[in-house]
């Protein structure tokens, strides 16, 4: 289900628009460990991996129509569109997002609790709670045009299978499904509240070859601050069954969104 509503304005030389969105999701297909005890039982003090399959087959995999979204957006966004005349042109654009759901829209699978209706609704670890995207293009000298790109973002959520101790867990599992979010990084001003920060900037000189056709060089400069955008995180819960303060970190050794500091020089013709 897909609902929205907003508004297109045009203030001066920029064109504005608000939105806001509703979009939900149903019956995504997920498997469920169909093993049990021999009466019946999914769990047998509290684990449930030593429960057997179907006797004489092996393992059973039950999949239901019961995996959900839930997502309310924000959308904020602003063009001055570039002209001849005015020799630049510049784009705004702002997100909010508060999503939810039972499990991430990636998974296939869901082991750890006897069925999916069983799998709270957490905050969802696909998309950042704040998202701004700016870019600036302009006329520079030697007919060159210039131009650029931030984007800055929150971190994502990230979503596991922690401690039942630490969390409400009404099904008597010994592992609950549970989110945290890593610390934040710092940009160039303000708190630590970012998890994805970059600034790509770019310039182009164009040839006209005249009879339509065109010859053009291009230099980008991607990651131009070199920041690194950890993707993986460290989780560590709980000992003792006890909440560990931070415990969602980003994994300083592991993947990047994105490219570190990249270079990159293209020669293309258009016609």
């Amino acid at each position: 289900d897909q609902f929205s509503i907003g508004m297109r304005n045009k203030v001066g030389d920029w064109n504005t628009s608000a939105t806001i969105s509703r979009i939900n999701s149903y019956n995504g297909i997920i498997g469920q460990l169909g093993n049990r005890y021999g009466n019946g039982d999914f769990y047998k003090g509290q684990n449930q991996w030593g429960s057997s399959g179907v006797p004489g087959i092996g393992a059973l995999i039950l999949f239901d129509n019961g995996k959900e979204t839930r997502n309310n957006e924000l959308l904020l966004s602003a063009e001055r569109p570039y002209t001849k005349d005015s020799g630049w042109g510049a784009t705004i654009a702002y997100t909010y997002t508060d999503a939810k759901q039972n499990r991430l829209y990636t998974d296939g699978y869901a082991f750890d609790l006897p069925k999916i209706t069983d799998y709270p609704f957490l905050t969802s670890s696909a998309a950042a709670k704040h998202r701004l995207v700016t870019t600036l293009s302009y006329d520079g000298p030697w007919g060159l045009l210039l131009a650029g790109k931030l984007t800055l973002a929150t971190p994502l959520p990230t979503t596991d299978i922690a401690c039942c101790n630490l969390f409400p867990n009404p099904v008597g599992a010994i592992a609950y499904p549970a989110v945290g979010l890593a610390p934040g990084k710092r940009f160039l001003f303000g708190g630590p509240i970012f998890g994805y920060r970059d600034i790509d900037l770019q310039a182009t000189k164009n040839f006209d070859l005249t009879r339509g056709m065109d010859l053009y060089l291009r230099f980008d400069i991607l990651n131009a601050l070199n920041f690194k955008n950890y993707s993986s995180t460290i989780n560590t819960w709980g000992i003792d069954g006890v909440l560990n303060p931070n415990p969602v970190v980003y994994n300083k050794t592991g993947d990047i969104f994105g490219v570190p500091r990249t270079f990159k020089f293209t020669l293309g013709f258009r016609w």
